[in-house]
C-alpha cells in the first residue's frame, strides 16, 4: 500500500484492470523553450520517455485512468477541460489536441522488474474531483535513483504504441463500475488495520 500525504493508506489497482494514458499535442509553443509539446514520438508512436518524469513517478504520480470507470466521451472532453484549467490559471489558450491513448493492463506495469526479483512500480487508485477513474503510477520506495531511467523506458514499452481514442469503450459499463466498487469495498473490509 502507498500512503497519501496525510499518511492514509491508498489502494492498489487490481492487476486485472486496464488503464489508459491520454496523450496530447499543443497547438502553440507553451513550454519554456518555445517548443510545441507532443507527448508522442512520431517515429515509434510511443510516449516520449521525457513525458514520464521522475518528479511524477516519485512525488506527484504519473496519471492514468482506469478503463472500467472511464469512457471515450470523457476522454474527448479532456482537451476542453485542460484549456479551462489553463485559463483559470491566467495562461493563454494552448490549442490542445487529443492524439490518442496508451493502454496497458495493470498487472504488466506491476510486473516490471519481476524477473529481476524487484517491484518497480505501483499503480494506485487516486480519484479526483474531475474523475473517479483517475489512477497514478509511482516508483516503489525501494527502487534506487540510479535505475530510474532504465525503469521509465520499461514503463514506456509496457504502455505500448498510441491507439485511437475509439479503443476506449463508448461509455463506462455500469456492471463494470459495480464490480469495481464491490471489489474495492471487499478489499477495504479485509485490509489489515494499522494501529
Amino acid at each position: 500500500m502507498g500512503a497519501t500525504a496525510g499518511g492514509a493508506a491508498r489502494a492498489l489497482v487490481d492487476d486485472a484492470e486496464d488503464v489508459c494514458r491520454l496523450c496530447y499535442k499543443a497547438g502553440i509553443p507553451i513550454t519554456q523553450d518555445g517548443q510545441y509539446p507532443d507527448e508522442i514520438d512520431l517515429d515509434t508512436q510511443m510516449i516520449r520517455v521525457g513525458q514520464i518524469s521522475k518528479q511524477d513517478l516519485t512525488k506527484r504520480g504519473f496519471s492514468l485512468h482506469r478503463v472500467s470507470l472511464y469512457s471515450r466521451q470523457r476522454a474527448l472532453a479532456e482537451p476542453a477541460r485542460k484549456e479551462r484549467a489553463r485559463q483559470d490559471l491566467g495562461k493563454s489558450h494552448a490549442g490542445f489536441v487529443l492524439k490518442g491513448v496508451l493502454l496497458a493492463q495493470v498487472g504488466r506495469i506491476h510486473g516490471i522488474g519481476h524477473d529481476q526479483g524487484v517491484r518497480v512500480f505501483n499503480v494506485y487508485e487516486s480519484p479526483t474531483d474531475e474523475s473517479r477513474a483517475h489512477a497514478e503510477v509511482l516508483f516503489d520506495k525501494t527502487v534506487p535513483g540510479s535505475q530510474y531511467l532504465k525503469w521509465r523506458i520499461e514503463l514506456r514499452d509496457v504502455l505500448g504504441t498510441l491507439q485511437p481514442v475509439t479503443a476506449l469503450p463508448a461509455e463506462s459499463s455500469k456492471l463494470r463500475r459495480w464490480l469495481v466498487e464491490i471489489s474495492h469495498t471487499i478489499t477495504t473490509l479485509f485490509r489489515p488495520r494499522i494501529r
